[in-house]
């Protein structure tokens, strides 16, 4: 489910284009699953937020992977700013991602880096980091998180200072 309006992140397309890719890899996603439906929302969708729920095994960590591999194609390029973390010239501290992780462990933020392929870090390194300038997430970025419902509503509200131009998608079981 999710709320909000934003702009598509995939065209229809890029989304068959990377369902492909994921069958090449071997994960099946059949167009009348729930598991497409859960992938087309995150990747087509035009919600501002979206969560995703579901058990272990569900194909919440294929839903980030497919994140990576349009970050690999260059979908998400067309936008800009999308291929990865991006000094900007006014703050040579700053690390700036359209897409990246979080998890309320550092552990966990380093098991979704790992498995999908997207920078990611622990709720509270990635807290400090924003409200230190350190990390900027782009306007219209994306940030996927492990384990939301842990996370205090606090935690999430502080995550996303500009709520109008970024997208946070969750997940409330292990991605």
């Amino acid at each position: 489910s999710g709320i909000g309006q934003a702009p598509r992140t995939l065209s229809e397309e890029q989304l068959a284009d990377i369902v492909a890719q994921m069958k090449q890899r071997g994960h099946v996603i059949e167009p009348d699953s729930e598991q497409y439906q859960m992938v087309y929302a995150l990747l087509c969708g035009t919600n501002r937020a979206t969560a995703v729920v579901g058990l272990a095994g569900s194909g919440k960590s294929t839903g980030a992977e497919m994140y990576s591999l349009a970050l690999e194609a260059g979908f998400l390029a067309e936008r800009a700013g999308y291929l990865g973390p991006t000094i900007p010239s006014d703050n040579y501290n700053a690390v700036r991602h359209h897409v990246v992780g979080m998890a309320l462990a550092a552990a966990a933020a380093e098991n979704l880096e790992r498995s999908a392929g997207i920078s990611s870090y622990s709720l509270a390194m990635g807290l400090s980091r924003l409200e230190a300038g350190t990390l900027v997430i782009e306007p219209g970025g994306t940030v996927l998180i492990d384990e939301s419902s842990q996370a205090s509503t606090d935690q999430l509200f502080r995550l996303i200072p500009d709520r109008k131009s970024t997208r946070l998608n969750s997940s409330h079981a292990n991605i």
